[in-house]
């Protein structure tokens, strides 16, 4: 399974009708690393590993190498691990209006005892910033979690629960989509004006923490897009339109709450901005048949005269 997701997310990002796809940055630790991932081995409690995952393989189908938090054993608990990466031709990116990061991950953590987040610096690694809440950039998480905060104050990824294998992605054995994405139109955006940029996924555990598996990450993909994920919108989506049910397995509803008459259009887009399906209406109650669509992350823009909404949803 890991295999089919590994060739969607690594496609996905070719799909540019343009010379400028070739801008695209891409590490499956295997056959494919445009960028290099670094642990600190001097470090004797940093337990990340470029590895198998083999602890994850009763739960779901691991490929060849991934970064995972100890390939064999549980993570310990007080515990702070770093793996880092850099990306130093940002300026490939600059005549593109967004840029995209995308990863998939599986976890296993106590509550939140235990987690994991991303961080970003523009010196190179001198000060660090968790990508959730950095200020210095406008960015927007894009993945398949509700955003939460661990027991240290860190933004997360990972919800309340924060256990992998009860989420829904998961149960069908699928690694879980993630990504971030950035404004290159931001003037004031130190990512927009940045020719270097360091990056690393931190692993924290509390001294009080049980000790789970951890965290697997792989297919770390770095593109840019001309599709706006960072949201367009007048009102919050509730007090405009209801999208349901999310996730989604077959059928997609839109209900337009507006009082508004006239013509709808909405058109699904898959992360790189490529249009899957459009629909023009104009009913009020929509229902668009999603059941040929590939598992994934997609996005709705939904347009009413003047009006955009845009979101995102996943595909089970």
């Amino acid at each position: 399974m890991k295999t089919a997701i590994k060739y969607f997310l690594f496609s996905i990002t070719f799909l540019f009708l343009s010379p400028k796809s070739q801008a695209q940055l891409y590490n499956n630790f295997d056959n494919s690393q445009d960028f290099q991932v670094v642990i600190d081995y001097s470090d004797s409690i940093n337990i990340w590993q470029i590895a198998d995952a083999a602890k994850f393989h009763d739960f779901v189908s691991c490929g060849n190498y991934s970064l995972v938090t100890d390939s064999v054993n549980n993570y310990p608990k007080g515990d702070t691990s770093y793996a880092t990466f850099r990306i130093d031709s940002i300026s490939n990116f600059y005549n593109w209006p967004f840029v995209i990061m995308n990863w998939v991950n599986l976890f296993q953590f106590d509550s939140l005892n235990a987690g994991g987040w991303i961080e970003i610096s523009y010196d190179s690694g001198s000060s660090w910033y968790n990508v959730i809440s950095d200020t210095n950039s406008h960015a927007e998480y894009m993945g398949s979690h509700i955003l939460d905060t661990l027991k240290n104050g860190e933004k997360t990824f990972f919800w309340g629960k924060s256990d992998g294998f009860i989420s829904p992605t998961t149960q069908n054995n699928q690694w879980s989509y993630e990504g971030i994405c950035w404004s290159m139109s931001d003037t004031a955006s130190l990512f927009a004006k940045s020719e270097v940029i360091d990056f690393r996924f931190v692993f924290w555990s509390d001294t009080g923490a049980a000790e789970q598996l951890g965290w697997a990450i792989d297919d770390i993909s770095f593109f840019p897009s001309f599709i706006d994920f960072l949201g367009n919108k007048s009102k919050p989506d509730n007090e405009l339109l209801d999208v349901y049910p999310n996730p989604v397995k077959n059928t997609l509803f839109f209900y337009d709450k507006s009082a508004e008459s006239g013509s709808k259009n909405i058109r699904i887009v898959s992360a790189d901005g490529k249009e899957i399906l459009r629909k023009n209406t104009s009913q009020s109650n929509i229902e668009l048949d999603l059941s040929q669509m590939e598992s994934g992350i997609y996005y709705y823009i939904f347009e009413r005269g003047s009006e955009k909404i845009t979101g995102k949803f996943i595909k089970q």
